[in-house]
């Protein structure tokens, strides 16, 4: 790619969709549309959270995305009425689906034994992050998917996702009954590493996306500073694995 940035897609494609806490949701065009949306039954003197009101927006989106679609296909002469072929059976996504799926399912499991209430609540929402993450770059791997999709899709979801393992250790580290989630963290790490050694170039130009106010690079640098910042005196972090030394 000529364009350093054009390594990396848009926010809306790798973010956890926590907007309000999002330091890029003022450039994003989903938050934009959202918060004109919500503007406006406000305006209207509904309620934007009202499940009355939810799900239609949510049909909304979904016939937006359906016209969309239909205008794509065709353009490119792709009938939507040919039967697809077999799904090709990729252990890997396999693996990775499951792996996520457990580490989410464990610490959710965790209960009560996570305190402050405030911890296990973010504990938990890190964790179905992961998860969620997890699955969406299963969907890469096969053969199937365009090398520009797992550039501008993959890549920055693969090195959120080392981020978020070394959230969701140091989580785990102080709780006495997180074992077996910690057992689930290091295999889902495990099937990531081979992931993380296929990324030398992309980590490479973080520096440069960050000189060049890169959306994914600047918040990559915040969460890999937060990370630093709350790790304990004395240990040290190794970049790839994921493991705290």
């Amino acid at each position: 790619m000529t364009n350093l940035a054009e390594i990396f897609s848009a926010p809306f494609n790798w973010c956890d969709r926590r907007c309000e806490r999002c330091p890029l949701s003022r450039d994003c065009p989903v938050w934009r549309a959202d918060s004109q949306r919500r503007w406006v039954n406000a305006a209207h003197g509904g309620d934007p959270d009202d499940w009355d009101v939810v799900p239609e927006d949510v049909a909304e989106d979904m016939r937006a995305a359906l016209g969309q679609l239909l205008d794509i296909a065709a353009a490119e002469g792709i009938d939507l009425d040919t039967p697809l072929p077999p799904a090709r059976i990729v252990l890997d996504a396999v693996k990775l689906r499951r792996a996520g799926t457990a580490l989410a399912t464990s610490i959710a499991e965790l209960g009560e034994s996570v305190a402050p209430a405030a911890k296990r609540d973010e504990l938990v929402r890190t964790a179905t992050v992961l998860g969620l993450k997890a699955t969406r770059i299963a969907s890469y791997l096969s053969d199937v998917r365009p090398s520009d999709a797992w550039d501008a899709d993959a890549v920055p979801n693969v090195l959120l996702v080392e981020l978020l393992i070394r959230q969701v250790r140091e989580g785990l580290v102080l709780t006495p009954a997180g074992e077996p989630a910690m057992r689930a963290l290091e295999e889902l790490n495990r099937i990531i590493e081979p992931l993380l050694a296929r990324l030398d170039r992309p980590r490479a130009l973080l520096g440069k996306l960050v000189e060049r106010r890169c959306a994914f690079a600047v918040l990559y640098r915040r969460i890999e500073m937060k990370l630093d910042l709350s790790r304990p005196i004395g240990t040290s972090h190794r970049r790839g694995t994921g493991r705290a030394q």
